[in-house]
C-alpha cells in the first residue's frame, strides 16, 4: 500500500491547520497518510489540535529556523513512499491521493509524480486562469530542456520519492526562494516524472504568500543557482527577461489592487 507523506509547515494559523484537515481526512482509497506538521515551538493551539487527531497519522515537529527550514526537517521526518510539501492555505482536491494510486499501479517504476493545479485567492476563488492554463499545458509536454527556460510545475502538486530527494542533496542545501524550481531542474536529470493530466490541488496566491510577494535578493539567488545548473547564456537571458515581467506583473497588481481599494 502506498503511504502519501505530506509535509505542512504552519506558524500560528489554527484557523488554516484546521480547513486543511478538513479537505485531508476526506482523502478516502486505497492508501495511508502521514501528515507531517512543522510548527513552531511556542504554537500552542496547533500543537494542542493536532494532538487530539485520530483518524490520521500525524507527526509534529518543531521549527526554531525559517520557512525552508521547515521544509527540510519535515521531509526529514516524513516516512511515505512520497513526500508532498503543501502551505497550510493549500487545498488537495477530493479523490485526487487515490487517482495518483490508481496510475502508480500502473507506473510502479515511478519516483515522481506532477499533476495540474489550481490557483485561489484567500476567498478560496479561481484566479490567475490564463497562467494556471499555460502552466498545466505545458505541463503536456513536459522535458527537462523545456524545463530549464520556464517553470511551469505547480509545486504543490508534486510528489516525490524521499531517495530521490536525497539523491539532489534536498536537505541539505534548500533555500525557499526559487528552490522549488531548481529542484525540479535537477531531478528532470535523473528521472522523467509521472505528468498527470488533472488538477490535484488549489494553491493559495496572494501578496501576503511566499508564492505570491517577490523579492529581489531571493529572485538573485535564485538566478546564481540556475547558472550552476546551465553555462547557456540564452538560457540565463531568457531568466533574467522572465524575472522582469514577473516583477512588473507584481507591480502592476498592486497598483491595481490598490486603485481598487482606493
Amino acid at each position: 500500500m502506498i503511504k502519501f507523506s505530506i509535509v505542512t509547515p504552519t506558524y500560528k494559523r489554527l484557523d488554516k491547520i484546521k480547513d486543511f484537515y478538513k479537505h485531508l481526512k476526506n482523502q478516502k482509497g486505497n492508501f495511508e497518510i502521514e501528515w507531517v506538521i512543522v510548527y513552531e515551538e511556542n504554537d500552542k493551539q496547533t500543537y494542542d489540535f493536532i494532538s487530539d487527531i485520530s483518524d490520521i497519522n500525524t507527526v509534529l515537529v518543531k521549527n526554531n529556523g525559517d520557512f525552508s527550514n521547515a521544509l527540510k526537517i519535515g521531509g526529514e521526518n516524513a516516512t511515505g513512499n512520497f513526500i508532498n510539501f503543501l502551505g497550510d492555505d493549500d487545498i488537495i482536491i477530493d479523490k485526487s491521493l487515490q487517482k495518483i494510486c490508481d496510475h502508480l499501479s500502473k507506473n510502479k517504476e515511478v519516483q515522481w509524480v506532477i499533476g495540474q493545479g489550481i490557483y485561489i485567492n484567500e476567498k478560496g476563488m479561481q484566479i490567475r486562469k490564463i497562467i494556471t492554463f499555460c502552466k498545466n499545458f505545458l505541463l503536456y509536454f513536459f522535458s527537462k530542456h523545456s524545463l530549464i527556460f520556464l517553470n511551469y510545475v505547480m509545486s504543490p502538486s508534486s510528489f516525490c520519492k524521499k531517495n530521490l530527494l536525497k539523491k539532489i542533496n534536498f536537505f541539505e542545501n534548500y533555500h525557499w526562494y526559487g528552490n522549488d524550481y531548481i529542484t525540479w531542474i535537477r531531478l528532470s536529470k535523473i528521472t522523467k516524472p509521472l505528468i498527470l493530466n488533472f488538477p490535484i490541488t488549489k494553491a493559495t496566491y496572494s501578496n501576503n504568500t511566499l508564492s505570491g510577494s517577490f523579492n529581489l535578493k531571493g529572485y538573485i539567488m535564485m538566478m546564481k543557482a540556475i547558472r550552476k545548473e546551465t553555462s547557456n547564456p540564452i538560457i540565463i537571458i531568457l531568466q533574467l527577461l522572465v524575472g522582469l515581467l514577473i516583477i512588473s506583473y507584481n507591480f502592476l497588481n498592486k497598483v491595481i489592487l490598490n486603485k481598487f481599494k482606493a
